[in-house]
């Protein structure tokens, strides 16, 4: 089995590690309320792959919520707090392993998933080859990723104080690599071809204070002032008893002829 891959930045990943152990299911327990057209973003995240044989491999899989979506499910993680979760709801199999160096041959698996995960994998153009690897050609992947929107005026307000609140943007590490046209330049670069790529605005029910500190604990905020989160939590107390858009995007790819 090859080991895990080392970070380029290691500061980020360390990060990343301590997030997920303080919080394993963070994000499943977010998007499993939220909605749009009858689904949630997992179900969104399955529907092209709902034809599609079997094993499925799921590409930072944290607590495994895509299990209960897809057949012949595989999970794997770098967090050994989100696999523990994973387990502990009966979602298997998993293996630890680095998106960017899977324990998997070559040609593998017709099928392939990564939900909410792509945006942090660190580096990403390795994570995308290295799907293109394991995939065999013909064979599909679907990724799901937050999106700048389509967001309402008033909650991209909300989402506006919010940052200010806490004096510094919600993005994510690859927000520039994924961006549509470089996208497109790093998939076809190993061999893969964006088929799809759309965007979907989920709702999210703030029923209660509760609600809404686990939104603002979901995100990742390296380096965070108590007193900025604080402020934050002040920002989303105005939106309890209501709702907040969630837009993601969904980018489905399929596998062409092997690269180089």
């Amino acid at each position: 089995m090859r080991a895990l891959h080392p970070s380029p930045n290691p500061p980020w990943a360390a990060y990343l590690q301590r997030f997920h152990a303080d919080r394993p299911g963070i994000t499943e327990r977010i998007l499993n309320r939220c909605h749009a057209d009858g689904i949630d973003p997992y179900q969104w995240c399955a529907q092209p792959l709902a034809d599609r044989p079997g094993p499925i491999l799921d590409l930072a899989c944290g607590s495994g919520p895509m299990a209960d979506r897809l057949h012949g499910w595989i999970g794997t993680d770098t967090s050994a707090a989100e696999l523990g979760a994973a387990r502990d709801r009966q979602r298997g199999p998993v293996m630890r392993a680095s998106a960017t160096r899977l324990p998997i041959r070559t040609g593998a698996l017709d099928t392939a998933t990564c939900s909410m995960g792509m945006q942090i994998i660190d580096p990403v153009a390795e994570a995308l080859s290295e799907l293109a690897r394991v995939l065999r050609p013909g064979g599909r992947a679907t990724l799901v990723l937050p999106a700048g929107g389509p967001t309402p005026w008033r909650h991209a307000v909300t989402y506006g104080r919010l940052q200010v609140a806490l004096r510094q943007r919600i993005r994510y590490p690859n927000d520039n690599r994924l961006r549509p046209a470089a996208l497109r330049q790093a998939t076809t670069a190993v061999g893969l071809q964006v088929s799809d790529d759309e965007r979907l605005a989920f709702t999210l029910p703030l029923d209660t204070a509760a609600h809404a500190d686990e939104l603002l604990t979901s995100i990742y905020l390296p380096g965070i002032d108590p007193a900025r989160l604080d402020a934050g939590r002040r920002v989303l107390a105005g939106r309890i008893g209501s709702t907040l858009t969630v837009p993601l995007r969904r980018i489905v790819l399929e596998r062409t002829e092997a690269s180089g």
